[in-house]
This record gives structure tokens, C-alpha cells and sequence, in this order.
């Protein structure tokens, strides 16, 4: 059930010096689960348990766009550097890759067992990154192609990195468990593989 603490659905955005609120972003209908500014502090990206992310410009709380698609509360929301593209997580087990601009759904990556409770996008947009109450950590490279049909950028299927196996990272220049392009095959590093 919904936490109550939570309850009555607003974010806040506060002043880091004083502490005070600025301002108040109200439309979500059921918690905010996760949250994130873009880098120039001009927009602010929700993600909730009404199972939608949401798009709002600080200035005026005004709630810009709202993402529609995960089949459970969304978990982890994310911004790309340039504020074009979003990345959320989802208790559905999956993550989606999000054009801010029109709210598209890009891409649904597939491949986790469980709640996908934390994504990020690499600074140059050519990885993103997922953890999971699976107990692995995922690292997806999004091949970015220009679609000739269309004339636009769009993206590939996102093939999956390994982690090289249970508690190891690659080393240096090494290329692991490449997916090819369509197949989904899950590899992962265990979080429980980690130690000295």
C-alpha cells in the first residue's frame, strides 16, 4: 500500500542554502517514488507510483509532459546530459527510454527478473546502467543509428553488456558478452560476488 508519509502526492523543491521550499509540483496521483534535476536546473523529472513519469519546469511547477507506458509504479527516473532523452525503471521489471521532447518511448529493455529499483545514463548517452532486486547490476549499450526511412536519429535495440562474471568488472579495453542486436540473454554481475 501506499506510504502516508508520502501522501498528498507533491514534490517539493527546496532552496539548499536556507532550506526553504521554493515551490510545490502537484500532479501525481499516486507516490513520488524517485526524482532528478537536469543539469542547468531547468526541469525536473518524477517518476511515481501512479506508474507514470512526469516532465516539470522548475521556474513554474508546471508540469510540461507526462510519460505513459510501465505497467507498475516507476522506481528510478534518470536524465540524459543534454535533457533530450530520460531513462525509468519500473517494478514491471523493465526500463524505458524516453524522448522528452515528445514523451515517445523509444525503447523497453528487457531482461531483469525483478524490480529494476535504480538506472543512469552514462555523460555521453552510449550506456545505461540497472540494478535490480534480482541481485544483478546491468549495463546496456544503446546503439544509436540514423534510421534512413525516417530521417531521424533512433535507436537500436539495446544490446546487453556482462559484468564479466560474479564479482568481477571488465578490465581495461575489455570487450564482454556483447548481446547481438534482437537477443535478449541475461548475464549480470551478482551483488553478492563482490569482496576483497
Amino acid at each position: 500500500p501506499p506510504r502516508s508519509t508520502l501522501f498528498p502526492y507533491t514534490t517539493l523543491f527546496r532552496s539548499v542554502p536556507t532550506g526553504h521550499c521554493v515551490r510545490s509540483f502537484e500532479g501525481h496521483t499516486g507516490a513520488v517514488e524517485s526524482l532528478c534535476l537536469s543539469i542547468d536546473g531547468r526541469f525536473a523529472f518524477s517518476g511515481s507510483w501512479d506508474k507514470t513519469l512526469k516532465l516539470w519546469e522548475v521556474a513554474t511547477g508546471q508540469c510540461l509532459r507526462t510519460f505513459d507506458g510501465h505497467t507498475s509504479l516507476v522506481s528510478s527516473v534518470c536524465l540524459s546530459a543534454d535533457g533530450r532523452f530520460a531513462l525509468s525503471g519500473s517494478k514491471d521489471k523493465t526500463l524505458k527510454l524516453w524522448e522528452t521532447a515528445t514523451g515517445h518511448c523509444l525503447r523497453t529493455f528487457e531482461g531483469h527478473a525483478n524490480v529494476v529499483f535504480s538506472v543512469c545514463l552514462s555523460a555521453d548517452g552510449r550506456y545505461a546502467l540497472s540494478g535490480s532486486e534480482d541481485k544483478t547490476i546491468k549495463l546496456w549499450f544503446l546503439d544509436w543509428e540514423l534510421e534512413a526511412d525516417a530521417g531521424a536519429r533512433d535507436l537500436a535495440l539495446g544490446s546487453e553488456i556482462g559484468l564479466a562474471g560474479p564479482g568481477r568488472w571488465p578490465e581495461h579495453g575489455e570487450v564482454v558478452g556483447v548481446e547481438e542486436r534482437g537477443e535478449a540473454r541475461t548475464v549480470g554481475a551478482e551483488l553478492g560476488g563482490f569482496g576483497g
